[in-house]
């Protein structure tokens, strides 16, 4: 499912993808700045499986953010929505790059930006809740230098894009100031 979004399998096994047969779902462990195991995310991998996403019991969703742990050693941190966005994005040659896990970042996922990052890329998703979450981040980090990289109308995230597609909108990103 993953080798036909894109992924390489290099980048599966660096985020050490597995798969869980029980569940039918692919699983993606989440770690937190300190490289300690967190929890598991399952992907659905049919198009009928609900939810899209299931989380380990406890999981800190809102405490972490996905990939800190690899992205916290960079200057620069480039902030996406969703795991499959980031594995995206550093297939793509962003390896500094981190996922909220959902549309919210939340108070303890800022002050983490804020305490490692001096400099932001989003790349928001193509919906009211991605664009509800740049206007968040945007207001939350200030003090620092903000930047937008835009995903193409037509596609919904990073996770649709290839490499090329991602270099060009991290590449051609756009200073977001306050007035």
């Amino acid at each position: 499912v993953f080798i036909d979004r894109g992924f390489d399998t290099d980048i599966l096994k660096y985020f050490e993808v597995g798969y869980s047969s029980v569940k039918q779902r692919l699983v993606i462990p989440a770690r937190d700045q300190f490289y300690n195991l967190v929890g598991l995310i399952g992907r659905a991998i049919q198009h009928d499986q609900i939810p899209r996403y299931l989380y380990s019991t406890g999981f800190p969703k809102r405490k972490i953010l996905f990939n800190l742990h690899n992205a916290k050693i960079y200057d620069e941190i480039i902030i996406v929505e969703g795991s499959l966005d980031a594995m995206k994005v550093h297939q793509a040659g962003y390896p500094n790059v981190v996922a909220t896990l959902g549309a919210i970042i939340t108070d303890a996922q800022m002050q983490l930006v804020k305490n490692y990052f001096d400099c932001i890329t989003i790349i928001p998703d193509n919906d009211d809740a991605g664009r509800a979450m740049k206007d968040a981040i945007m207001v939350r980090a200030r003090g620092k230098e903000i930047y937008l990289a835009e995903c193409p109308e037509n596609f919904k995230d990073a996770a649709d894009l290839n490499s090329k597609q991602i270099y060009n909108i991290i590449e051609n990103k756009k200073t977001l100031l306050f007035e």
